[in-house]
């Protein structure tokens, strides 16, 4: 089992750590699977919700 992303802390990123990643993640054949995990939990129709939010401010400022 594989989450929907996979996380370096930035202290411990590295050109090492990142190959060693990659490497992970493509031998272990988990990107489909995290692919699908990643579009479970993504919000949906974000670009409306941003236009909707714009419209609102604009409106909000006149």
């Amino acid at each position: 089992m594989c989450g929907a992303a996979k996380i370096i802390k930035n202290d411990e990123l590295n050109a090492e750590s990142l190959h060693s990643t990659i490497e992970e993640m493509l031998s272990n054949n988990n990107l489909e699977e995290m692919g699908n995990l990643a579009r479970k939990v993504s919000i949906k129709d974000t670009s409306d919700k941003i236009y909707g939010e714009i419209q609102k401010l604009l409106k909000e400022n006149k």
